[in-house]
């Protein structure tokens, strides 16, 4: 890592902890999950390649294995940190229909449904 970047992911964390992930833009989601898994490196261009290639958050997450391993600077621990985010995502909004009242869960359930079947569709 560069002089210039020397404490770039403490500023991501900082960032995260005050703010959460709403000020962030979408590569810096995937930067910020790609330094969970990479070492003394910096992750914040392989982060826009990955962007560029699929166009968002949601396509990175959903994106095949082995699409995400073809991008420079992406490996087996990214990719595994990327699908582990995308699949606790999923289980936490499954485990919270449980918490909510019958019509929020009806809509909700609507909603995973129609994900279910487009992810099945591709």
């Amino acid at each position: 890592m560069t002089n210039s970047n020397k404490g770039h992911r403490q500023r991501l964390r900082e960032k995260f902890l005050k703010n959460g992930l709403e000020c962030f833009h979408d590569y810096e989601i995937i930067e910020f999950l790609l330094t969970l898994e990479t070492l003394r490196k910096d992750c914040k261009q392989p982060a826009k390649d990955v962007i560029e290639k699929f166009g968002s958050l949601k396509a990175v997450l959903e994106a095949d294995l082995k699409a995400l391993k073809g991008i420079k600077d992406i490996g087996d621990n990214n990719v595994f940190g990327l699908k582990i985010t995308q699949d606790v995502a999923r289980r936490y909004l499954a485990d919270r229909i449980v918490d909510l009242d019958y019509i929020a869960k009806v809509y909700l359930i609507r909603i995973n449904c129609i994900l279910f079947f487009r992810e099945s569709r591709q």
